[in-house]
């Protein structure tokens, strides 16, 4: 029992934290109280505005468009039935399409309209969290802890996971520079998807620990 505690411990404290954080930049998105600190974020990006790097960002948020991450989601999900994974199938295609709904709650909550400081790109639907932000994250870092769990290694997951997180930053920032996210947009979408991968993460390692104890036992 104890173990079992220390084991939901820490990924529980990040949970709470998270949510506890978004809700907190919610109620700042809401009140306006934010807007300053966007400003600021998106003046600041935006001047670094050139033909090639507006070309490089069009791309990275071409990447992260929902069909784009469907069709790569679709990939992964042929992949891993084909190898016969089924709980990382389960944690996978429960986890983008849990972040897809979220998003699409979140939105609607918030009701958040997008910036109209200086657009390079045209998009409807509302912007408080960032749709491609949250997919972004969870899709690239749950790719990045599923090859990790069959590598092992430090030098691996050293690479993976910086991977993840260049992948999830170039996405995020392409959003800012192209005008249609406001950055708060971009931090909600970081802890909104941080609290559901770690929550689908967690909930997966137990059922692992739960199949491992099995084995132990049967091998008695």
């Amino acid at each position: 029992m104890r173990q079992l505690t220390f084991f939901l411990m820490t990924p529980m404290i990040f949970i709470l934290f998270f949510t506890f954080a978004f809700l907190q930049l919610g109620g700042y998105v809401q009140s306006e109280r934010i807007l300053p600190f966007d400003h600021m974020i998106i003046q600041f990006i935006q001047g670094w505005e050139q033909p090639w790097l507006t070309n490089v960002m069009l791309t990275f948020t071409t990447i992260g468009d929902a069909w784009t991450v469907v069709l790569f989601s679709v990939v992964m999900t042929l992949a891993l039935y084909r190898y016969h994974q089924t709980p990382q199938l389960i944690l996978f295609v429960t986890t983008m399409i849990g972040n897809a709904l979220l998003n699409a709650l979140l939105k609607h909550s918030y009701v958040r309209e997008r910036p109209l400081i200086h657009r390079l790109t045209e998009i409807g639907g509302f912007s408080f969290p960032s749709g491609h932000t949250m997919m972004a994250l969870s899709f690239y870092f749950l790719i990045a802890y599923l090859l990790w769990q069959y590598l092992h290694t430090i030098k691996s997951g050293i690479l993976l996971f910086t991977f993840a997180l260049f992948m999830t930053s170039a996405i995020a920032i392409s959003r800012i520079y192209l005008g249609v996210h406001y950055p708060s947009d971009i931090i909600g979408g970081l802890f909104a998807s941080s609290a559901l991968l770690l929550t689908a993460t967690t909930v997966y390692r137990l059922y692992q620990k739960h199949v491992e104890k099995q084995y132990e036992h049967s091998q008695l």
